[in-house]
């Protein structure tokens, strides 16, 4: 099924003002927090380079004020589908339509054509879409308030959001990978997994002695601690998202201790199976890491590519290294944990950057620094 945001949204903001990187949020009827985007890859032509806030209808976001909606990942990772401003449809109504980002102004008449804002992307919870028919869009500058960096701040902690799910479409027609490439493929596969180093596991007696080899707490401290954590979190959010996060803090404390987790290519239910980026030319490499990159996704893994990067170096560092290498946990599937992987820690045009400007910030940090031993003293 697709997850459909039509009718549902107030306003947002869209920035793709880095290198295959867009990012923003965007804010629903009813609820509290925004909805957080953090997706790999470019808009559309028409969308490319810029960042834009935007606003609904104020009689498209009244709608489904009253509808019940499933839950929803609040931060989404994953590719980006079509992302375009650049579409018309045609509406039912005719009414006026009233904005604050805009002077009120007369609707065309119904059936006329209306331009569309219409944004997809692959996440956690697979393809979502948002068809915005006649917003009020603003294009904005780098000098203006990017409210991004607020977004995450202000919600960061916060678990999950609820959304209204529409079944109109098939699931084999909303697969990302349901045009599959059927050539010659590389094996996303770690090889024998017992080749893997084992995690590290500790008994309960073994633990407290690391912890506390004085025996300076009493024996329950860590569980009264816990019992309050879990209190203050249940004052302050609710019994059933307290109890919904602390699960999942419960269930990644219980992973960590098992082990190390899996290699991710071994985590998918089937063989993922991918053509090499050699026997493939530029748009068909790019569909072939978007697709990836949305299987990727549904288990809260996702890349973010540095500027140095193309999207032939991204899917091949991802086929040749980090689905043979990295590890995962699978059971984290369906929850709030999202697991970045990032090019720049591969590049070597990043690593030397890096290096260059922690040099000059060495040397602008030693130049500040003056002398404690002056013999030109005019008070002596």
């Amino acid at each position: 099924m697709v997850v459909r945001l039509d009718g549902l949204v107030v306003c947002g903001e869209i920035s793709n003002t880095r290198q295959y990187s867009t990012h923003g949020w965007i804010e629903l009827i009813g609820q509290d927090k925004p909805l957080v985007l953090q997706l790999t890859g470019d808009c559309d032509p028409d969308l490319r380079g810029k960042r834009f806030r935007f606003e609904a209808r104020a009689s498209d976001a009244a709608s489904n004020r009253q509808a019940e909606w499933p839950k929803l990942a609040w931060q989404q990772v994953g590719p980006t589908g079509t992302m375009t401003a650049d579409r018309t449809v045609r509406t039912l109504d005719g009414s006026a339509r009233d904005s604050g980002l805009g002077e009120q102004r007369a609707d065309p008449p119904a059936g006329q054509p209306r331009p569309c804002l219409y944004l997809e992307w692959f996440s956690q919870n697979g393809r979502v879409v948002l068809e915005l028919p006649d917003p009020t869009i603003e294009f904005l500058h780098d000098d203006e308030h990017d409210a991004y960096e607020e977004a995450i701040g202000l919600f960061e902690g916060d678990t999950e959001i609820e959304f209204y799910t529409a079944g109109d479409e098939s699931s084999q027609s909303n697969r990302p990978d349901a045009d599959f490439h059927d050539g010659d493929t590389s094996e996303v596969d770690a090889g024998d997994a017992d080749d893997a180093p084992e995690g590290v596991a500790f008994d309960d007696a073994e633990r407290d002695s690391d912890e506390d080899p004085y025996g300076l707490f009493p024996a329950d401290f860590n569980q009264q601690f816990e019992a309050t954590a879990r209190k203050l979190d249940f004052d302050i959010v609710g019994d059933e998202e307290a109890s919904e996060s602390i699960r999942e803090l419960e269930l990644m404390d219980e992973l960590i201790e098992r082990g190390e987790g899996e290699i991710i290519g071994t985590i998918f239910d089937d063989p993922l199976r991918f053509p090499r980026p050699e026997q493939l030319d530029d748009d068909e490499v790019e569909r072939q890491f978007k697709t990836l990159l949305a299987q990727l996704a549904l288990h809260g893994i996702a890349l973010d590519v540095c500027r140095h990067f193309t999207p032939r170096d991204a899917y091949g560092l991802l086929l040749d290294e980090i689905c043979k290498e990295e590890r995962a946990y699978p059971e984290l599937r369906q929850t709030q944990w999202v697991q970045h992987f990032m090019t720049s820690e591969f590049c070597e045009e990043c690593d030397a950057e890096m290096q260059i400007e922690f040099e000059d910030d060495e040397s602008a940090g030693s130049g500040d620094q003056s002398s404690p031993d002056r013999d030109d003293d005019p008070s002596a």
